[in-house]
């Protein structure tokens, strides 16, 4: 039944702007809250690894503590990618509701073009349907994203490599709070990092939250994965990997798993976050680098260690086995989209072309 049926056409329509204006202010404040817990947790996560490093370090200058300009680096960039993610996504919004034809929106969208003209070619453009210039389309409608994520993952590495190399974690004592366990907490707080840096650049209430959260999800499965590897070469865990020099191996696919959803969040920027059509070719790069750097040699190093000296059996030895046979499974039928996405890319291009010399020629016979 409808409850508003006899109602005046005014106040539906103040309905639904009452209706909008909760859910824009419930939206903004889950952001708010996104926001303010990424910056927590950026803080916390650097200045801890940062104590790590000065605290075993006294003695050799004060160079160490510029790692302090780099994590205030990338918490700079990260906090821009956000607030600028965040423009982009309110100017979409006021676009999409001024081609359904709101009147209220359709005021703010003139207000808010009147006072910004760089915005009124994004505009036209998204009304057009397009998808901008190639440089646009190549790097994404939030480009800020993936590259905030790059410079703390580098950051990160490069603070793990050191603690390891430079044997800090090593001569942590296990009996203090802040022995191995604490440490690898805190370094699995990348997980968080990246699930609060998605979620900021995402509306709470969008359509596209499934996909959002799948991706979240599986790059914070990859990245505990890693953490969870690396924590066998701190004291207590595993004496093996050393005899074995499987130092370097586990530290290298460390770092390389911190990097890898870069390729995640390019490709979430990339479809608008799953607003549009989602790159089949990236999607097919980040498979099989999944498979070849992460989760074959994840499972084969368990497996070794497992059958060969006897030691604890981890949960992700399974869920390296799941991903693998995952990928495998779609690494085929994905493989026969993609082809046939580039034959239908290319016979458009030479249709294009013979269109264009028919033109060409016809146009040279008009003349003469």
């Amino acid at each position: 039944m409808d409850y508003h049926s006899d109602s005046p056409p005014g106040c539906c329509d103040a309905i639904r702007t009452l209706r909008g204006r909760e859910r824009c202010s419930l939206n903004r404040i889950l952001k708010c809250i996104d926001v303010i817990a990424l910056l927590i947790v950026l803080v916390v996560q650097g200045s801890t690894l940062n104590f790590f490093l000065i605290s075993r370090m006294e003695g050799s200058g004060n160079g160490w503590y510029f790692w302090f300009l780099a994590d205030f680096a990338v918490l700079l960039i990260t906090m821009s990618a956000v607030f600028v993610a965040r423009r982009q996504q309110n100017h979409r919004l006021l676009v999409i509701g001024s081609i359904q034809g709101t009147t209220s929106e359709n005021v703010t969208l003139t207000r808010v073009l009147s006072q910004q003209p760089c915005l009124q070619q994004q505009n036209s453009i998204l009304a057009a349907g397009t998808n901008g210039s190639a440089c646009q389309r190549w790097m994404g409608n939030f480009p800020l994203s993936y590259i905030s994520w790059l410079m703390y993952s580098g950051l990160l590495a490069s603070k793990v490599v050191l603690l390891i190399q430079m044997d800090i974690a090593v001569n942590i004592p296990n009996e203090a709070w802040y022995g191995s366990q604490f440490l690898t907490l805190v370094i699995g707080c990348a997980a968080l990092v990246f699930a609060l840096l998605v979620d900021a650049h995402a509306p709470a209430d969008s359509q596209q939250q499934t996909f959002i959260v799948f991706v979240t999800a599986y790059a914070s499965a990859e990245i505990l994965d890693a953490v969870t590897l690396l924590s066998l070469l701190f004291p207590g865990s595993c004496d093996r990997s050393s005899e074995l020099g499987l130092d370097d191996i586990i530290l290298g696919l460390t770092c390389a798993n911190f990097l890898l959803p870069t390729l995640s969040i390019y490709k979430l920027a990339q479809c608008q976050f799953g607003a549009e059509t989602r790159p089949i070719g990236i999607k097919l790069l980040h498979r099989l680098l999944d498979l070849v750097a992460i989760n074959g040699p994840y499972l084969v190093i368990r497996m070794y260690l497992w059958t060969q000296f006897n030691t604890d059996v981890s949960v992700f030895l399974l869920k390296n086995v799941i991903f693998c046979y995952a990928h495998i499974r779609s690494f085929v039928p994905k493989s026969r989209e993609w082809v046939s996405h580039l034959r239908a890319v290319r016979e458009g291009l030479l249709n294009h072309n013979h269109h264009r010399s028919f033109d060409e020629t016809k146009d040279k016979r008009t003349i003469a």
